[in-house]
């Protein structure tokens, strides 16, 4: 399904993928902290309204991944990680000129989602949430053979400046379970 995503929606996404690592299937429920069930729109709607910069923890019990929302500033260990994190990674989205328009658009493949998601959102995925966890990315131009073989049409392709798989790490290894199925319409 393709998605025009904000900073919120890419913390859902990549919290998704990134703590729901191997357990991670079409459809699987997602709640935050020990709530019911919710859908991706009120989770993203609470994710959006959370005190920034926020820390996304979670774990998986039987069967749901449940999120937990905590405000960076509560922990000081966690507030100097962040701090690492932020300057291991820069404000500049991969692949991107520094001189880029904030309205470039990157596609982030999220499991069985495909995102657009401007250079501004990206820059405000990275300084305002931090998925605690496993989560990866690889990256690269949207017309080189890695991307070409990710099955994304090409009209969507023509109007990026760089393709991100998000995935989880276990080790050293990138691993990254798309779907690419209904993108053909997209």
């Amino acid at each position: 399904m393709l998605l025009r995503a904000a900073a919120a929606d890419l913390a859902y996404h990549g919290a998704r993928v990134g703590l729901g690592g191997d357990s991670l299937l079409p459809k699987s429920e997602v709640a935050l902290a020990h709530g019911p069930v919710q859908s991706a729109a009120e989770i993203v709607t609470v994710i959006k309204a959370a005190a920034k910069p926020v820390r996304i923890i979670g774990e998986k019990k039987d069967g749901i991944l449940r999120l937990f929302l905590n405000p960076i500033s509560a922990d000081a260990e966690a507030a100097r990680r962040f701090q690492i994190r932020l300057h291991n990674l820069g404000s500049q989205p991969p692949l991107l000129e520094p001189d880029a328009s904030d309205s470039v658009t990157l596609l982030v493949i999220a499991f069985e989602n495909l995102l657009q998601v401007s250079k501004a959102h990206w820059r405000e995925f990275i300084s305002d949430y931090w998925i605690d966890g496993p989560l990866s990315w690889s990256v690269d131009y949207p017309h080189s053979e890695w991307a070409k073989r990710l099955g994304i049409p090409s009209t969507l392709l023509d109007e990026a400046r760089a393709v991100v798989l998000l995935g989880y790490h276990v080790g050293n290894q990138l691993r990254s379970p798309f779907i690419p199925s209904g993108w053909e319409a997209a």
